[in-house]
């Protein structure tokens, strides 16, 4: 059922990206940082090991941030029912029973870790993979990748 999940709940993130109002309030609000109503809703990247590392955040708004070794569309902007289909991708896989460390094995300590930090109502959970194998893990970090245009 999950499988069939992800490329329809995809589908409706995307079709939920909707360009930021081009102007100069819109790019001073993406350049300075401004505070967002809601809050952040999902953030992903990598730390720690020898490469560069990068966050991208989603808020509650639709606005979406990057910082390092990452570009992302200065256009995009999620709509409420992509954020709402996000969330509904992070309970299908399950994220909030996902260990806090997925470690992998004979890993050498100076590679990368990813994260996925997810906050919902119930608080926030961030859980990092860090040479490990998660499909739940990967598939939403791909699909956040994706709806960001990070890469």
């Amino acid at each position: 059922m999950r499988s069939r999940l992800i490329p329809l709940v995809l589908a409706a993130v995307l079709s939920g990206v909707a360009p930021i109002a081009a102007g100069a309030a819109g790019a001073a609000h993406r350049a300075h940082g401004a505070a967002r109503a809601g809050g952040a809703v999902f953030s992903f990247g990598r730390v720690g090991g020898n490469i560069r590392p990068f966050t991208v955040t989603i808020y509650a708004d639709g606005s979406i941030t990057s910082s390092g070794a990452v570009t992302t569309s200065p256009q995009a902007h999620l709509s409420p029912d992509a954020i709402k289909g996000l969330k509904k991708l992070a309970r299908a896989e399950h994220f909030d029973s996902l260990p806090d460390q997925i470690p992998g094995s004979n890993v050498n300590p100076d590679i990368a870790s990813l994260f996925i930090t997810v906050t919902t109502a119930q608080g926030t959970k961030t859980v990092k993979m860090h040479g490990g194998q998660s499909r739940q893990f990967q598939q939403l970090f791909a699909v956040l990748q994706a709806v960001a245009g990070a890469y």
